[in-house]
């Protein structure tokens, strides 16, 4: 696909996020979803997930596994009519991320469905994320909003309220953009544990065999956790990489958390989340939406260092 250079500002998606906001001279901390929209020459329907009356034969079951169609062509964007205001703002925000990154430009990455690998629609998913993100939360007014309170989920409560995003999305751009040494893991109860079966009659290619044999049942072995690492993000201090699909047990907080559905303190031990390193986290556990959100802190010994230099 050949890039219109013109248009093209870096590989990071946040610049496109951040170029929108220049171009439209927005100066204030909230940005109205429906004017990007507008600005970017979208028209917005409304439809229901189950009705896709004359787009039909262009999504097909897309609402299936998704809440929103971009369709650049006709300069429609498809939202689904059951959505919160907070999941609505930032599916729009996400969408126009997906019209504004130049290697998107050329598919509507909406309709993707099983057409595109699942690493790849991943990382397509998680750039126009962050050029929405970037718009959603401009960078200058968050990060000073965000340094001006403490660092807790009662600060992201707070955010989420001033943004008018949703907890989850307000914790991602928290944690991405915070200058403390700290990440945001979310847990979700362990459902990998399901006996894996393996069918021997048919080749890699589905072509079957000559014989006929039964499909053998293998089954993996038990795990005893009870949660495991939904997915984690982090400031760029944070010297830890927290696995997703890493399996949490039971004696710890977390799970405490989880079990009770009650905010927890205190310490985490590196190794819960399988590291070797002896160290402790600070954390404080949220339950929320069935997840726990885990917000995990070191202390700064640089910055103490030289606030005590200063001083």
């Amino acid at each position: 696909m050949k890039l219109a250079l013109e248009n093209y500002l870096g590989s990071h998606p946040f610049l496109y996020g951040r170029d929108l906001i220049k171009r439209m001279g927005i100066k204030g901390h909230y940005i109205n979803e429906h004017d990007v929209t507008d600005f970017l020459g979208y028209e917005i329907k409304e439809i229901d997930p189950g009705q896709y009356g004359e787009y039909g034969d262009i999504i097909g079951e897309i609402f299936d596994d998704t809440c929103a169609v971009l369709l650049p062509q006709q300069s429609v964007i498809l939202l689904a009519n059951n959505l919160s205001p907070q999941r609505e703002r930032m599916t729009l925000f996400h969408e126009s991320g997906h019209d504004l990154i130049p290697w998107h430009q050329a598919n509507s990455f909406s309709l993707r469905g099983k057409d595109i690998d699942i690493a790849v629609h991943k990382n397509i998913e998680r750039e126009a994320f962050h050029a929405g993100a970037e718009i959603m939360y401009p960078i200058r007014h968050f990060v000073e909003d965000s340094l001006s309170i403490p660092l807790a989920f009662n600060s992201v409560s707070r955010l989420a309220s001033r943004y008018n995003g949703s907890f989850e999305a307000t914790s991602i751009r928290y944690a991405l953009t915070n200058r403390n040494i700290m990440a945001i893991v979310v847990v979700k109860e362990n459902d990998l544990n399901d006996q894996l079966s393996f069918a021997f009659n048919q080749n890699s290619n589905g072509q079957r065999y000559l014989f006929d044999m039964p499909p053998i049942t293998r089954l993996k072995p038990k795990s005893t956790a009870p949660l495991r690492v939904q997915y984690s993000c982090h400031s760029c201090l944070f010297p830890k990489f927290i696995k997703s699909g890493s399996e949490i047990e039971k004696s710890n907080i977390i799970y405490e958390c989880w079990a009770q559905k009650q905010r927890k303190q205190g310490e985490i031990p590196a190794s819960v989340f399988g590291s070797s390193d002896k160290f402790k986290y600070t954390a404080e556990c949220y339950p929320a939406n069935g997840k726990v959100f885990v917000l995990l802190s070191l202390p700064n010994r640089q910055s103490e260092f030289f606030r005590e230099v200063i001083i």
